[in-house]
């Protein structure tokens, strides 16, 4: 058994793709082959030195490692003993009867035929011409240490695949040209060789051959007879038309694999996109979008039915494919499920409807801009379902009527939407729940003597835009800041919007008692379907029933008026619960005892690989989890029951002072 065992592990380390380790064990074996060429070298350099015997020690040593190399693979690759019981069975089944003698021998045929198939390999003959140097009568063919690359190095493997896949044609063709170079050769020392001097032996007339053939022509040996020059001319034209057509051959098999190489790497490229954008359509509109996005520094897959446009994006070393936009399929290659938003620069307002549809099936998150040529398309395209359409010929005329109005003014707003332009350019920055701008007074964000950015507008929770907003508007969770301000000073500024941390979650999260009135849209609802992390983004840490303060909820307990719910959250999305449904109070945490507790979850701990669910932190210690942040990542808010721990996070736990210390104790 430990024999398999350390035979699986060698056939892991050296033959499975997958292994880690074969990366290593190829480079380890690509400089014993450079080792061995050098010594090579260095022995013919020192002939007739005392350093030559040293020289020629070291590389037969290098063959040996290859020989013992050559033993393993011949080990690991095939099992003598599993192909002897398999091949005895199979006999034993088809024919019914006990053939002790013939069984044995068709067993040992079986294994033993397995090996040698595995033996014939071009790779396995390699290896074995590899080791021929160990005997002296082979010494010289240390050079052929050379083809184990072929084995071990991808790049030039590649070339023997190529080879390989097209033996049959090759093949044929290097037939036919042995077949004419011979032919050629004979031909022309049967004609020459008791008339020219220098074609004594059929050796030079193959030698001639194959110098002429091959269009060298050294020129030491030349037909004299008029017979022999038309030998020379006719055996020229044949082998060169077999040569042209061997090298037309390779170079179609190297541009057809080059085109599948190329196809392999955009779609690695393709699967490893995340929050991309899709733009559809390749046109001179499409062009100039896909160029605005990589000014940007944004990721995106561009996609057109025409293959000339493809070829021309890809030459940009954008990433583009050739597909239809009305096939499912197309969407599939372009990830769409993992798309942060899609732009069709199509003019067609069908096509454009179904990829709005297409879009809000798949991925119905993403956002979508598309592009109406007619004065009706918007109110159309946006009802389908497009968060934005844009009219080319309407925004460029209106451009061109503004720009000759108020010059001087078009001229700053495209200096601030140039991305070339770093001193000024305008940015949206979103208030992340938790971070250091959540819930802040615009006066005492200190956003300008900070960040040097000037607040020219705010999307109010994507509803309401305020343009010039007071200094004593409240920054709240939610809301999209337009600001202007120079490039660097307005990524630092992004940055810190979406950093938050568990320490500024705790002096934010307010405890609130919600009453549930007897006309509230809670009663009768089960705990579990009330939806208050992904409805209202609070958490449910008890209530009152019946008079009685209840913490360990019961998922399957249904709402009923009179109910008083203690609920955590910020203020605003508490504001937000009030008034769906029912009245309102604010209650200090020290009220019911609960204590905000910061606590590490380490890499051992029991939570690690349970979900939020199947930990039950709060029936088996009464404990909320309000928060969670794993390690260099970003904090999460009222996290989903599906959450699942990692190990090395930071968990943020409302209870009481003798719960959160038992807590801590298991957990630690």
């Amino acid at each position: 058994m430990r024999l398999q065992g350390a035979k699986r592990r060698l056939q892991w380390y050296m033959e499975e793709p997958g292994s880690p380790y074969r990366v290593y064990y190829h480079y380890a074996m690509i400089l014993l082959v450079c080792l061995s060429i050098w010594l090579l070298v260095l022995e013919v350099q020192s002939a007739g030195t005392p350093l030559q015997a040293s020289f020629t020690t070291f590389g037969d040593l290098v063959t040996a490692l290859f020989a013992v190399e050559y033993l393993l693979r011949w080990w690991v690759n095939t099992s003598l003993r599993e192909d002897y019981r398999a091949a005895v069975v199979a006999y034993h089944r088809s024919h019914y009867q006990d053939r002790r003698p013939v069984e044995i021998l068709h067993g040992l045929s079986f294994a033993l035929l397995n090996k040698l198939r595995w033996m014939s390999r071009p790779s396995s003959l390699v290896d074995l011409v590899a080791i021929l140097p160990l005997w002296p009568a082979f010494h010289t063919l240390r050079v052929l240490h050379l083809l184990k690359l072929f084995r071990y190095s991808r790049r030039v493997s590649f070339f023997s695949n190529i080879i390989g896949e097209r033996s049959y044609e090759m093949v044929s063709l290097l037939y036919a040209a042995l077949t004419i170079w011979g032919m050629t050769a004979i031909a022309f020392f049967i004609v020459e060789h008791n008339v020219n001097e220098r074609v004594k032996t059929l050796g030079d007339a193959v030698y001639w051959t194959i110098i002429t053939i091959t269009t060298v022509g050294y020129g030491d040996i030349t037909p004299v007879t008029d017979t022999g020059r038309f030998i020379a001319s006719l055996g020229v034209l044949m082998g060169m038309a077999v040569t042209v057509m061997l090298t037309s051959l390779i170079v179609s098999v190297f541009t057809d694999r080059v085109f599948n190489l190329k196809e392999y790497h955009m779609e690695q490229k393709i699967a490893r996109l995340q929050n991309h954008f899709i733009v559809c359509g390749l046109q001179a509109l499409g062009q100039f979008t896909c160029q605005s996005l990589l000014s940007e520094q944004r990721t995106f897959i561009a996609i057109d039915s025409d293959q000339e446009r493809v070829d021309l994006a890809l030459a940009e070393g954008w990433i583009a494919i050739r597909g239809d936009v009305n096939e499912s399929r197309t969407w599939e290659r372009a990830r769409l499920s993992s798309a942060a938003g899609v732009i069709s620069t199509i003019l067609n307002e069908a096509t454009n409807v179904y990829i709005i549809m297409m879009a809000r099936e798949i991925n119905p998150k993403c956002f979508v801009v598309a592009c109406g040529n007619q004065s009706n398309s918007e109110q159309r395209l946006l009802r389908i379902g497009a968060d934005r359409v844009v009219s080319p010929y309407q925004n460029a005329g209106q451009h061109l009527a503004q720009t000759a109005i108020r010059p001087n003014a078009l001229q700053f707003l495209n200096l601030a939407l140039n991305q070339g332009y770093a001193d000024l350019v305008v940015e949206e920055i979103v208030i992340t729940p938790g971070a250091v701008f959540d819930f802040t007074l615009l006066r005492d964000s200190r956003l300008r003597e900070e960040y040097n950015a000037y607040v020219v507008g705010i999307l109010s929770q994507g509803v309401k835009m305020l343009h010039t907003p007071p200094p004593d508007y409240r920054l709240i969770a939610g809301d999209v800041l337009i600001c202007l301000g120079h490039k660097l000073d307005l990524e630092r500024l992004k940055q810190a919007a979406r950093q938050i941390a568990i320490d500024n979650v705790i002096g934010k999260l307010e405890m609130a008692q919600i009453w549930v009135g007897p006309k509230s849209s809670l009663i009768g609802v089960q705990l579990e379907d009330a939806e208050f992390r992904s409805h209202y983004r609070v958490q449910l840490v008890g209530m009152v029933h019946e008079r009685k303060v209840v913490f360990k909820l019961d998922s399957k307990a249904r709402f009923s008026a009179g109910d008083v719910l203690i609920c955590l959250g910020f203020r605003e999305q508490l504001d937000i619960m009030r008034q769906q449904v029912g009245d309102f109070a604010q209650t200090p945490m020290n009220y019911l005892n609960l204590e905000l507790e910061r606590i590490h979850v380490p890499m051992r701990s029991f939570l690690r690989g349970k979900s939020l669910r199947n930990a039950m932190l709060r029936s088996n210690f009464a404990c909320t989890v309000v928060a969670v942040q794993p390690s260099g990542g970003d904090l999460s808010l009222n996290p989903m029951p599906d959450y699942r721990f990692a190990g090395d996070e930071e968990i943020l736990c409302l209870g009481s002072r003798p719960d959160l210390d038992r807590l801590k104790g298991v957990i630690g």
